[in-house]
């Protein structure tokens, strides 16, 4: 969690992506910095058939999407699994592939951005400015 709070800090930061291999291990995680920086800020994105296996405590502190457009705008932090990042890989014209790995392929505020070309294919990235 401290990790994912300085990266929050940092003057370029936008939004920041974790990633694990397992729902158990993104779940706890999910619930935590839910409740440390609030659920408009979290979000778990899970498939949906996933869904059912979110505990009450998890959902109640976090925002939950099934897909990357009901991410909402105002999370700073999105949580999933490895393999819910795949999908990014297609989305316009961010400079991704779904050959880099996982912890890259998150593209933080190109997609919803005016800026072709703006992602970098950074786990942590954008500009505040």
């Amino acid at each position: 969690m401290h990790m994912v709070r300085e990266a929050l800090d940092h003057a370029n930061c936008t939004r920041v992506a974790v990633t694990a291999f397992a729902n158990k291990q993104i779940f706890p995680l999910a619930g935590d910095l839910g409740k440390a920086l609030g659920a408009a800020k979290v979000c778990l994105f899970v498939v949906d058939n996933r869904l059912p296996e979110v505990p009450p405590e998890v959902r109640d502190n976090v925002s939950v999407a099934t897909t990357t457009t009901l991410i909402p705008s105002s999370c700073e932090v999105v949580l999933g699994t490895s393999h819910n990042w795949v999908p990014w890989a297609s989305l316009g014209d961010c400079s991704i592939t779904s050959e880099q790995p996982a912890t890259t392929r998150f593209p933080s505020t190109c997609c919803s951005s005016t800026r072709p070309g703006s992602c970098h294919g950074t786990a942590i990235q954008g500009s505040k400015g």
